[in-house]
């Protein structure tokens, strides 16, 4: 008998699945081949995309700098003798020669602001010097100058990247990257509330906060800060570039936008006069404001700043009450509120409100710091303790400063 080859005629069920398997094997390979294929491309083109996305973030990140650079100045202000007596850093935020700084008190007529290109510019005129918000202006002769614009201080979130322009002693003029921890906090007895910000060398002198878009969005703080206030070197505060604005800008830019003799109108003349220190005249802006538009609250927050700066507690308080009971849910004007019951020593409102505020952020670092002191005045180290545990979650180092305190507490 012949031998029988599987497969072939003599087994028919074998022929059959050959012939039905076979495409069968053929279109998995050709399926597993594509797939393959499509695996290889898919995982290349996410390496090409990472790689472009980051390529692009180095990109914007090193046009941002550059633009803040080629914006930058540093401010030599001159004696009499014509020798070197200060210098800072500036930022010029129009095309025309108008420059901000921090700290720069122009005493001489001799003032020159030097760019990076080694191009200089000599003073025209003292703008405003604005002590209270820390600000000088100062117009350069000049045109089609580089210049950062004014960003808006209300959109910047904590654990964004920032770059921050400062002036070393002895040095000119430095960018160094750093990161928002605080986008709004209080330092000392100050009404202002500062961005803080972390980054390397950010020093305490004069110069600016920028976004990433090179947006001007606050003004380094400078002599405002308490010269008492525990800080590293790491650390910097700026005050917010939409709480001096007004002072930037000036009295024509602060009615802009708004039809002359509105609410707005006369607020922003207010604001304008408190960062001159006319502090009577900017009485009457912002109470003409109320009497336009008697639920103004940021109307009765200012006068309320106003109020403070003169030593008028009892109508600071008032002020901020009238602010409170239209705007409740306002972290600023609840925290302003705590501190004016705190300048009258009436210790038992003043723990109400904040804990009021805490209902607002319960994470804010100013209110829980303020009850241990307050509890602690009362004797109650128990309760101190209790928001000393909370502050530690949220800033070890003033937790730690609670704790020493606590411990010499009997």
């Amino acid at each position: 008998m012949g031998k029988v080859t599987p497969g072939r005629s003599g087994n028919p069920i074998a022929g059959l699945a050959r012939k039905t398997l076979g495409p069968i094997r053929a279109f998995t390979r050709r399926q597993t081949r594509d797939l393959v294929v499509a695996l290889v491309l898919a995982v290349a083109f996410a390496l090409i995309c990472d790689r472009g996305f980051k390529y692009w973030e180095q990109w914007n990140e090193a046009r941002t700098l550059q633009h803040v650079w080629s914006a930058a100045a540093t401010v030599v202000t001159y004696d009499p003798d014509g020798r070197a007596a200060n210098t800072g850093c500036g930022i010029f935020i129009q095309p025309g020669g108008v420059l901000i700084t921090s700290d720069q008190s122009v005493g001489t007529p001799r003032v020159e602001a030097r760019l990076a290109s080694g191009a200089f510019y000599r003073l025209k005129d003292v703008v405003r010097e604005d002590p209270a918000a820390g600000v000088t202006v100062l117009q350069f002769e000049g045109t089609d100058l580089p210049y950062a614009p004014l960003g808006d201080s209300d959109r910047i979130e904590v654990g964004q990247k920032v770059l921050a322009l400062t002036a070393q002693p002895g040095t000119d003029c430095g960018i160094s990257p750093g990161v928002i921890n605080q986008a709004q906090t209080t330092v000392g007895a100050s009404p202002i509330n500062f961005i803080q910000f972390t980054g390397s060398g950010t020093g305490t002198g004069s110069g600016g906060l920028f976004n990433t878009r090179g947006e001007v969005v606050g003004i380094i703080a400078g002599s405002l800060l308490p010269a008492g206030l525990p800080r590293g070197a790491s650390t910097g505060f700026a005050v917010p570039i939409n709480r001096i604005k007004a002072a930037i800008q000036g009295q024509a830019a602060a009615g802009a936008g708004m039809s002359e003799g509105s609410p707005e109108y006369f607020y922003s003349l207010g604001v304008l006069a408190e960062s001159r220190r006319q502090y009577d005249k900017a009485i009457g802006y912002l109470q003409k404001a109320i009497s336009l538009d008697t639920k103004f609250a940021e109307a009765y927050l200012e006068l309320g700043n106003v109020y403070y700066a003169q030593g008028a507690y009892d109508k600071e308080l008032q002020a901020y009450r009238q602010a409170f009971a239209y705007a409740p849910h306002s972290l600023q004007v609840s925290y302003s509120l705590a501190t004016a019951y705190e300048d009258l020593q009436m210790y038992d409102q003043a723990i109400a409100q904040h804990l009021k505020t805490l209902e607002i952020k319960p994470d804010f670092k100013d209110s829980l710091y303020q009850l241990c002191i307050l509890y602690i005045g009362r004797g109650e180290p128990a309760k101190a303790r209790e928001f000393a545990a909370k502050l530690a979650a949220v800033d070890p180092g003033l937790a730690k400063e609670m704790e020493l305190i606590l411990g010499r507490t009997k």
